[in-house]
């Protein structure tokens, strides 16, 4: 969740600073250019990593877009755990 809200937050920063500074929101919008930047960064990960970590990163990928190991209840009961106690 707290990924989705990051994300809202940086694009509304990107074309949110776009727009008050002037700029129109469609120039934004190239897909050809987004092609070419696309292809390259993908053509400098494959030429500077070898081919294990390319087949590592591959693998990983479908983790980035899973949820989360770690739920309200584990919190909860680390900071149940780790609460001092008082003194009398």
């Amino acid at each position: 969740m707290l990924v989705i809200i990051g994300y809202v937050v940086v694009m509304g920063s990107v074309f949110g600073g776009f727009v008050l500074s002037g700029g129109h929101v469609g120039a934004l919008f190239q897909p050809l250019e987004l092609l070419m930047i696309g292809g390259a960064a993908a053509g400098a990960f494959l030429v500077g990593n070898n081919t294990k970590a390319i087949k590592a990163t591959l693998k990983a990928l479908p983790t980035v877009l899973k949820g989360s190991t770690y739920t309200k209840a584990l919190y909860l009961s680390l900071i149940h755990i780790s609460e001092p106690t008082r003194l009398r």
